[in-house]
């Protein structure tokens, strides 16, 4: 009876691991580095123009095979588009300018061979230059890099594999020049008196 038990309680808890991962919000993000992941940056300190700097498009907790994705980018003007690769073989649009005749920002990328998603995937890579020197005098102020959905379609969507069904996905954000946070300084004996 105790090892039916055993049994039936580490089926249900693989079960709970299980639900737990699917659980998981599938979601794409651009990134100014991979190694390690990073979501934020600032003006270079070099004339505009001067500095390339390449965002690494990324797809998170897709929890499967995927087959095609679709997006666009917004850009802040601190950061000047020059084009874009891509991992995938197939690309249609452009995820910042569009195509000809309406130029809609969008792409829709397809692989050959399905994409192991279950691991951070990268999907593209968005080559710009810096056009500011300093965050402060740059006058443009904080800025983001948006993944959005695709422009024409209206979706950020990507394709599993084998099943083919399509994934609503999430566009993160990435801050250009962000403001610091404000700290100041405390004790415990305040930290602790606002929860008296």
């Amino acid at each position: 009876m105790k090892s039916v038990l055993a049994v039936v309680l580490a089926v249900a808890l693989l079960g709970l691991g299980a639900h737990s991962a699917s659980a998981q919000v599938p979601y794409v993000q651009a990134y100014f580095s991979v190694d390690p992941y990073t979501t934020d940056a600032d003006c270079p300190g070099a004339l505009p123009g001067t500095v390339l700097q390449d965002l690494y498009v990324v797809a998170h907790n897709f929890n499967n095979f995927l087959i095609s994705i679709e997006y666009s980018l917004s850009l802040p003007p601190h950061l000047l588009y020059l084009g874009f690769g891509s991992t995938a073989e197939i690309a249609i649009g452009d995820p910042v300018n569009g195509i000809a005749p309406d130029f809609v920002p969008g792409v829709g990328l397809g692989w050959t061979y399905p994409q192991n998603a279950f691991a951070p995937l990268l999907i593209s890579v968005i080559h710009t230059t810096w056009m500011c020197e300093f965050c402060a005098d740059s006058g443009f102020g904080p800025g983001a890099v948006q993944v959005m959905p695709h422009g024409q379609t209206g979706s950020l969507a990507g394709v599993s594999w084998p099943a083919f069904e399509a994934s609503l996905l999430v566009g993160m954000t990435s801050a250009v020049c962000p403001e610091p946070t404000p700290v100041e300084e405390t004790s415990w004996g305040q930290i602790k008196a606002l929860y008296e």
